[in-house]
């Protein structure tokens, strides 16, 4: 068993303090990095011109936004008012892998940047022979009244179309939603992988906080019941403001990456996939985003194993697959040990539990090559082995 615990114990608004508190550094360290970089390629041997083209090929790629979409060759297998399920291996007879995105406010496109990159090629080069992808879509109709029952329910739908049982891959927001489903659902999962997932969202936040989430709560709350027979959406731009200002450090990153390696058109079209990834909103029924304020971030009552899914109790202790965490450092969003807390809970043997903390912000722990390669490739290895 790997190590479970937080790489720090700080309190989310003291680490922010200390990160924005170094934020000059970091932009002046990763701008002089990108233009060392870029200067090592010997752009003059290109001529005026050719460092003129280099400009205008960064603006656009930086500033020109285009709707993101899957990089892999994939089938859309199932579909429903809010999400489609794609299978990236026709044919493949292998133990199912189902990938969850997160029903976050932006697409599910960031699951598979490019060919060479992206969490899709990452399992398909680490030995996951039959790989399915869970995306949600801008709710239509009567979905945008959908509440957490049809949430789940189109995430069951999917591993019974994908074979019954699957490999469980959650990220962020899906990380708590696949946690449901193992919990009530013990026979469904090979295995539970979790990246960044909030499951204990009281950990390291502080009382302010959390009664901030309880204000939105109560905000959403009113709103369900004065609009009762009227379906509404959660705007998705809320969701990517907030988001992007706490990722403006590691956005300022991937834009100084894409001038260092301008001059590699794989390594441009990896950078320019996450930045129009961040800059598409996507809405969430409001029900669901209503309930998941109350139920998830308010009240906490997953890790509590109070919370209630129909006429059941979801009850932690039912999960006894093996477990894969993944949290990142220097994540604002999400920290360490609100998905570590999980560990102790599930009835998966010791040896079973296998965590590996990155250096890297909540974006980045799914976007980067670093962390794609160094970090969650060893655990879809091992995850790839099971049966």
């Amino acid at each position: 068993m790997v190590d479970v615990q937080p790489s720090s114990n700080q309190l989310v608004p003291q680490k922010a303090l200390d990160l924005w508190a170094e934020a000059p550094m970091t932009v002046a360290w990763a701008t002089a990095v990108a233009w060392a970089d870029y200067w090592s390629s010997l752009p003059w041997l290109r001529g005026v011109h050719g460092m003129l083209n280099d400009g205008i090929t960064y603006w656009n790629a930086a500033l020109n936004r285009r709707r993101p979409a899957f990089a892999h060759p994939n089938e859309i297998i199932a579909q429903w008012d809010q999400g489609q399920l794609r299978h990236f291996t026709p044919g493949s007879t292998g133990v199912p892998t189902l990938v969850v995105a997160p029903q976050s406010g932006l697409t599910g496109a960031a699951l598979d940047t490019t060919m060479r990159t992206g969490l899709i090629a990452t399992l398909l080069n680490n030995g996951h022979t039959n790989v399915y992808a869970l995306e949600w879509v801008d709710p239509r109709g009567n979905a945008r009244a959908s509440g957490i029952d049809e949430h789940l329910a189109i995430i069951r739908e999917s591993v019974d179309l994908a074979g019954g049982r699957a490999n469980l891959i959650g990220y962020s927001q899906s990380g708590w939603a696949v946690t449901i489903i193992a919990a009530l659902h013990p026979e469904k999962a090979v295995s539970l992988t979790l990246g960044a997932a909030p499951i204990d969202t009281h950990r390291s936040v502080d009382a302010p906080s959390v009664m901030g989430r309880v204000a939105l709560s109560e905000f959403t709350e009113v709103a369900d019941g004065v609009l009762p027979q009227v379906p509404w959406t959660w705007p998705g731009g809320f969701q990517v403001l907030g988001f992007n200002t706490t990722e403006m450090l590691s956005e300022y990153g991937h834009r100084a990456r894409l001038w260092a390696r301008i001059n590699e058109p794989t390594t441009v079209a990896e950078e320019r996939a996450i930045l129009d990834w961040l800059a598409t909103p996507q809405d969430l029924p409001g029900p669901f985003t209503q309930w998941t304020l109350e139920h998830m971030f308010a009240n906490n009552e997953l890790i509590r194993n109070v919370l209630e899914i129909g006429d059941e109790v979801v009850d932690l202790g039912r999960i006894d697959c093996p477990l894969f965490l993944l949290t990142g450092a220097d994540d604002l969003l999400v920290p360490e040990d609100q998905l570590l807390a999980l560990a102790p809970k599930v009835s998966t043997p010791s040896n079973e539990v296998h965590h590996v903390s990155v250096p890297a912000s909540h974006l980045d722990l799914l976007v980067s090559s670093d962390a794609l390669e160094n970090y969650w490739a060893p655990m879809l290895r091992r995850s790839a082995t099971l049966s």
